[in-house]
């Protein structure tokens, strides 16, 4: 009974509690009893929302599986006839056997992988949607399509694509097949995109020859004119030479940026496949001609001892079963598109292909001189017997005898300091002139004379002032350039330091 009491006493006292309260913590209690219960309601209801769209979508998407449609019936191996409009004409491949041709000249070099690349596109075109009951074809572009293919297959069956506009938003493609203009499908296929732009999209194209830029012994370039030879020489070194004919040592990277950008050259596509209207493309009088010489590693024709050795099972030298040879390529340069690409034609082919302005930086827009060697020093000093100094009028000869390991320098009777003297010659063969041209001339006499004997010849330079930033060099090859007027000033204090 006290239990009993006591709940009772309990109870009177929390409902006293409750009533107690103002009426405001009273509202404040009733709104935090409700607020779990409708959290929760509130996240059920999200989950549901959010499993019935997506169980939407999924059916949405099962039901655009199960609508898309073949719309040519026809198999890619099933193919064997298309037909389209290029550039205002039409034109016809058929397939005999495994092969694409051109129906009206089977000559043409149809490129095969292209062809059915073509094929597989159309003969797998599939319908997203299909609209019907269509009274105006207008609004889909179909009123004048761009363009209309027609596939036969190897039943004879021909079905015909009529291609519209593309959707702005979707980027899909109209089409009706057929005479059926009620029917519109819908694709996601872009077929204007699959179609070539011109007839030579289609055409097998030659590959530019493979030429190692190492392997390049010679190149000629006439430019309207303007021609100039480099010459690589059995020491591997270069000379170029100009229109008169007169030799002068090349810069070695110069050429060899020169030799690159000719070893890297590719076609930008392809203009025509005949060679009957040379003129057409400023190819009957080319623009400019590049002669390139160089050689190439092939596989040895066998003799009769070779093959003897063969087949008694004699040892072979892998080393000798090839051979250099020599090769020529000539790429005559004709006139430019409007894009700027130039038309070339590669030897006697009857090709005609198009070439980027830039594939000839460095080659059409250079002479000569600018593959000239800038250099003035002759850098071996092993080779050097004697080298004579003229300074202010005032020659001095210093000759350099090597004696085992180490080599001494004297001048008369003297014997001169090695490091001061290598110090001067180091200065001297790393010298170079910031440009060269044979129409510098200088007044005055010279102010230093430097000449280097050696058992393969003699090296000669002469240093003359100039203005007030340079000197005019003459280089061994009667060159002149203008060097810097430090570098000269610092060479002859160098030069006076070792007489000190």
């Amino acid at each position: 009974m006290e239990s009993g009491n006591d709940w009772g006493d309990t109870c009177r006292v929390s409902v006293n509690w409750f009533w107690n309260l103002d009426e405001e913590e009273k509202t404040v209690m009733k709104k935090k009893k409700w607020i779990a219960p409708a959290s929760c309601l509130v996240i059920l209801a999200l989950l549901l929302a959010l499993y019935f769209i997506l169980k939407n979508q999924n059916m949405e998407k099962e039901e655009e599986t199960e609508t898309a449609e073949s719309v040519i019936g026809i198999g890619e191996e099933k193919a064997t006839g298309i037909q389209f409009t290029v550039e205002g004409q039409q034109y016809s491949f058929i397939k005999e056997g495994d092969t694409w041709k051109k129906e009206d000249e089977v000559d043409f070099p149809v490129d095969q992988e292209k062809m059915s690349t073509l094929i597989t596109t159309f003969t797998g075109l599939t319908a997203d949607r299909t609209l019907t009951e269509i009274s105006s074809l207008e609004e889909y572009g179909l009123d004048d399509p761009v363009n209309s293919v027609t596939l036969t297959g190897s039943d004879e069956n021909q079905v015909t694509l009529h291609i519209g506009d593309k959707n702005k938003d979707t980027s899909d493609t109209y089409l009706y097949m057929n005479e059926d203009k009620s029917t519109v499908y819908v694709t996601g296929t872009d077929c204007e995109e699959a179609l070539p732009d011109t007839l030579m999209d289609l055409a097998q194209s030659e590959s530019f020859p493979s030429v190692t830029s190492t392997n390049i012994t010679e190149v000629e370039v006439n430019n309207g004119g303007n021609i100039y030879t480099l010459t690589k020489d059995d020491s591997s070194n270069w000379q170029v030479s100009d229109n008169t004919g007169k030799g002068y040592s090349a810069e070695y990277q110069t050429v060899s940026t020169l030799n690159s950008t000719i070893a890297g050259m590719t076609f930008a596509g392809l203009a025509d496949i005949q060679t009957e209207d040379l003129g057409r493309y400023g190819l009957e009088y080319p623009a400019a001609v590049i002669h390139v010489t160089y050689t190439e590693e092939v596989e040895a024709e066998k003799t009769e001892e070779s093959e003897s050795t063969d087949s008694s099972g004699g040892e072979s030298d892998e080393g000798a079963q090839n051979e250099t040879v020599i090769k020529e390529l000539d790429i005559y340069v004709g006139a430019q598109d409007e894009e700027g690409n130039y038309y070339v034609r590669v030897g006697q082919s009857s090709q005609i292909h198009l070439m980027s302005e830039s594939s000839f930086t460095g080659i059409l827009d250079v002479k000569a001189e600018d593959f000239w060697s800038k250099s003035l020093g002759y850098t071996s000093v092993s080779q050097v017997n004697k080298m004579e100094i003229t300074y202010q009028g005032e020659t001095r000869e210093i000759f350099r005898k090597t004696e085992e390991t180490a080599a001494t320098y004297t001048s008369g009777e003297e014997e001169l300091n090695a490091d001061k003297v290598n110090s001067f010659f180091s200065a001297f063969s790393n010298m170079a002139a910031q440009s060269k041209d044979l129409s510098l001339t200088a007044e005055g006499s010279p102010e230093l004379t430097i000449e280097v004997y050696t058992d393969g010849g003699n090296h000669k330079v002469i240093f003359t002032p100039y203005n007030e930033n340079f000197y005019l060099s003459v280089d061994t090859e009667g060159r002149p350039g203008l060097v810097n007027k430090n570098t000269v000033k610092n060479l002859i204090e160098s030069y006076l330091a070792i007489f000190e």
